[in-house]
């Protein structure tokens, strides 16, 4: 079987098994989740499933945490207003044979920037006042009236 159809497999697979919903919580570092569907994103295994290196509280899309994703590909993704899941032991193992860049080779003393701007180190970055916030903040909304006859 080819590795694309091993990830498609194990991504139905992932999304099957039983996860644990983080909500406010903060999975520990180099844990694999799986996001939340995002309008117009692509959902599959090198999109959605990533371990989190670095969360800046309160600096994504509404007043959201701002977490910065490391997905299997190695890139370092933003990801801001979402849920995440964090994945069970089994799925854990397996999935992170796919990754090109582990937990290990990074964390700690890391610096991580945004756009080449604020760069932080540390696992969680407290918000302070007068840092940058996400520039995603819009919001539209359709009303549709119908007449009732």
């Amino acid at each position: 079987m080819s590795e694309k159809l091993d990830k498609a497999a194990l991504f139905q697979k992932i999304w099957d098994s039983e996860k644990v919903y983080l909500g406010d919580r903060y999975p520990e570092y180099g844990k694999l989740v799986i996001r939340g569907a995002a309008v117009g994103a692509p959902y599959d295994f090198d999109n959605a499933i990533g371990y989190i290196v670095q969360i800046r509280e309160k600096r994504g899309a509404y007043g959201s945490q701002m977490y910065l994703v490391r997905h299997a590909s190695g890139e370092l993704f933003t990801h801001e207003n979402m849920s995440f899941w964090l994945l069970n032991e089994e799925d854990q193992d397996a999935a992170m044979s796919f990754f090109k860049v582990k937990p290990d080779q990074e964390g700690g003393d890391t610096e991580y920037s945004i756009l080449s701007n604020e760069p932080k180190v540390g696992y969680i970055i407290p918000f302070e006042d007068g840092a940058p916030t996400s520039e995603f903040q819009n919001y539209s909304m359709a009303i549709t009236t119908t007449l009732n006859r």
